[in-house]
């Protein structure tokens, strides 16, 4: 017996709208600049050039979102729809989407142990110190 399916386009939830970084000036300023960027670099009086990481981290950002880079297409079984979904860079450096969905997991994950007590060694002289992380109530700021 084949189990019933719910349409995510006939309820209530919010439908996947793609992001769509080549529209930001962000990403824009970066693709006409990068080439030019990386010249000026190479031909510096210090003739150190940029490394290799700093370059892949541009290129993945140039990258990431872009559907002509890749994706993967899902179907609703319900209604049919097709979606697409592009690959992301999941670089931490200049992408600010990755970057961003980084730093909230980063947050759920700290939230999520904020309640743990923990021992620590302070040195290998010192006595064993317990620390204590508890999330504190949020405080309005006083205006």
């Amino acid at each position: 017996m084949r189990a019933a399916h719910l349409c995510v386009a006939a309820t209530s939830r919010p439908r996947y709208e793609r992001r769509r970084p080549e529209q930001t000036t962000l990403y824009r300023l970066v693709q006409q600049h990068y080439e030019t960027f990386v010249a000026a670099v190479e031909h510096a009086a210090t003739g150190a050039g940029l490394p290799q990481f700093v370059k892949d981290e541009f290129d993945a950002y140039l990258d990431c979102g872009i559907l002509a880079r890749g994706f993967i297409r899902l179907r609703c079984e319900g209604c049919a729809r097709d979606i697409r979904v592009a690959f992301s860079c999941k670089r931490r450096g200049i992408c600010p989407s990755c970057g961003t969905r980084r730093m909230a997991e980063t947050a759920a994950y700290l939230v999520q142990v904020a309640s743990c007590t923990y021992r620590i060694a302070a040195g290998p002289r010192a006595g064993r110190k317990v620390l204590s992380l508890r999330a504190a109530p949020a405080r309005a700021a006083p205006i």
